[in-house]
């Protein structure tokens, strides 16, 4: 991301593996989460058509976005 826009590698990543509610993508649940893990990422596993895992990802944004919301406005970012 850095190569594509500076300021984009500051900006806080999650890893969402969807779908998780169907066997093959659940079987790769493990690894995802080793990858996250690896790399400091927070993983979160949802099934958008059964809701499972949402809100745990939900939750974990709107706490992202009040803390950054919390933070002043720096003169290069304005």
């Amino acid at each position: 991301m850095r190569l594509h826009n500076e300021a984009l590698a500051s900006v806080p990543r999650v890893i969402v593996l969807n779908r998780c509610d169907l066997p093959d993508v659940a079987e790769v649940i493990p690894r995802m989460r080793a990858y996250a893990e690896e790399r400091e990422f927070p993983f979160f596993a949802i099934s958008a058509a059964t809701g499972e895992g949402l809100s745990l990802l939900i939750d974990h944004l709107g706490s992202q976005i009040s803390k950054e919301r919390s933070q002043p406005i720096t003169s290069s970012e304005q």
